[in-house]
């Protein structure tokens, strides 16, 4: 009966754990995928709409998914370095740069965020919004991808 008890707290713990699970690096390459693909979207909108307003912010949407696609891109290669080290010492100083440019990131994607919500709350056109609201979306996920390295 005891062992059946502890499989049982087993099998609850690693499935809440599962929930946050350690990020790897293909969490990463998909958001500099999915930026990348987003900053493409935001510019080739900018061609088809002709409100000088509405141009700056898709100038900026596209400006931003394009910085945080290399952001991304730099996670995810700090992440490969770090699964792919074998000296400890080697490990910890990659960690040590990763757990630095995490912090950072960490403390300029809320009001980055921020910002862009406000930029994109009541856009003229529905397509600026909808761009807007992707690159927001993907920026809180790689925010909670960030928490959780």
């Amino acid at each position: 009966m005891r062992q059946v008890f502890v499989v049982c707290a087993l099998a609850v713990f690693l499935s809440a754990f599962a929930g946050t699970a350690f990020c790897s690096a293909r969490h990463f390459r998909t958001a500099h995928k999915h930026f990348t693909e987003f900053a493409n979207e935001a510019a080739e909108l900018y061609f088809k709409i002709k409100d000088n307003p509405e141009r700056n912010v898709l100038s900026h949407l596209t400006a931003i998914s394009a910085i945080y696609a290399e952001k991304a891109f730099l996670v995810m290669t700090l992440v490969e370095i770090r699964e792919n080290m074998e000296v400890e010492k080697d490990r910890r100083f990659a960690a040590g740069k990763l757990a630095d440019t995490r912090k950072f990131l960490l403390e300029i994607l809320p009001p980055e965020i921020r910002l862009l919500t406000n930029l994109t709350k009541n856009p003229g056109d529905p397509r600026v919004g909808s761009v807007g609201r992707m690159i927001i979306n993907e920026m809180r996920v790689f925010e909670r991808n960030l928490k959780n390295l």
